[in-house]
């Protein structure tokens, strides 16, 4: 009995040395330390898993050398829903989920529910486990586009003729996006981003559905995750997701940087500030991602806008020299850019605790080829933007 103790307490210690001094390990819901750890070494990959672009095992060699422990947006699903259907594509992303765990063991990959939907969601065939982790009756049928609106009409055609805003209130919305979280828990994501909640739950008082649609979605995903816990956050804003006693319903919340173009200082010179526009630097307490967000670019690239004008929009408020943030990003030549993100990394650290950069890796941008990436350019990767010796650097004063 003695030796069988001694052996017992052997094998604990030596499973325990597999995750000594591990600051990214979990099984279950990680601690607040551990999850703000993967927060400090964010980074989003627009469709890591899923798009096909040049050289993309080389942003694998990228999350390697610098530490990336969280992959947003990995699964970026933005239109094109029939996607699902192709079997070929959810085996492929499913087999390249694999090969980035199997380089590292560590990562976190996103995938992404967002405030968006179009008619092809109709030529979906909805599984029976999509019915099951909601608690409702099987039905042999497709989802159902008109279920998921606003009753009201509230966002219908938001974003185009057929493309609407879903109404999370709706059931059929739940079963859309359980089909899509079950889906990326499939593929390997542990983490899971919401959208602009502030529209799909814009009717949502108290974010009362929201709050028992994820308490369903834990209850029944997070055994099946690869560390039986999935994360949730979404672009709530400074407000975030609270129920009325005060406990939020997002693991951590996330935003765009909200980047304010400083002309006097130069052509193409931008800060951060609080207060700027909705920017939620110094307002929100709770763990929180700020990552460079991409809309388009508006009709005077590379001139800034007219600040003196008391009914300038929004959208042109949060334009940066006439682009969006990552096409900024992506227009600064190459030693202002890297000098940027040191400056943005520090001043986040210095001026808000609770805030963590989303690190830009691979997103789409208004100009060029369409796709910006952090690794050095190439002949294939003509737009890589030559941050990998930044963003490691930036890193590796945290160890």
């Amino acid at each position: 009995m003695k030796k069988a103790i001694i052996l017992l307490a052997l094998t604990i210690v030596c499973a325990c040395g597999k995750t000594a001094g591990n600051k990214y390990f979990f099984d279950g819901k990680p601690s607040d330390e551990v999850l703000n750890n993967y927060l400090d070494r964010a980074i989003t990959m627009m469709g890591l898993l899923t798009d096909t672009y040049p050289d993309k095992d080389a942003d694998i060699d990228f999350i390697v050398e610098t530490g990336t422990k969280f992959v947003g947006r990995a699964v970026c699903i933005w239109g094109g829903e029939d996607r699902f259907n192709n079997p070929e594509w959810l085996a492929n992303a499913k087999a390249y989920a694999a090969k980035v765990h199997e380089a590292a063991p560590d990562v976190v990959l996103q995938g992404c529910c967002f405030e968006y939907m179009s008619s092809r969601i109709e030529t979906i065939t909805i599984p029976a486990w999509t019915f099951e982790s909601l608690g409702l009756p099987f039905e042999q049928r497709t989802f159902d586009m008109e279920a998921m609106l606003y009753p009201d009409g509230s966002f219908v055609n938001h974003w185009s003729d057929g493309n609407s805003v879903p109404d999370i209130r709706q059931p059929e919305t739940q079963l859309w996006y359980s089909f899509l979280i079950g889906n990326f828990v499939e593929m390997g994501c542990e983490a899971v981003h919401l959208g602009q909640t502030m529209l799909v739950g814009d009717q949502d008082k108290d974010w009362k559905t929201y709050d028992e649609f994820l308490s369903k979605m834990h209850a029944y995903y997070d055994p099946k995750a690869r560390r039986h816990y999935v994360m949730y956050d979404a672009h709530a804003g400074e407000d975030g997701m609270f129920t009325p006693d005060g406990r939020s319903v997002l693991d951590y919340n996330a935003f765009p940087m909200r980047i304010e173009e400083t002309p006097e200082k130069g052509y193409l010179s931008a800060q951060l500030r609080p207060g700027f526009t909705d920017a939620m630097y110094g307002t929100y307490p709770h763990p929180y991602l700020v990552e460079f967000d991409n809309w388009g670019v508006s009709d005077h690239p590379g001139q800034p806008s007219d600040r003196t004008d008391p009914e300038l929009p929004f959208w042109e408020q949060i334009y940066i020299w006439g682009y969006d943030e990552i096409t900024w990003l992506y227009a600064l030549p190459e030693q202002q850019r890297q000098d940027w993100l040191k400056y943005a990394y520090h001043w986040v650290k210095e001026n808000d605790p609770w805030c963590h950069i989303q690190m830009p890796g691979t997103r789409g941008i208004a100009i060029g080829s369409g796709l910006a990436r952090s690794i050095a350019p190439t002949d294939n990767v003509p737009d890589g933007m030559n941050l990998t010796g930044t963003i490691k650097d930036l890193w590796s004063e945290q160890d």
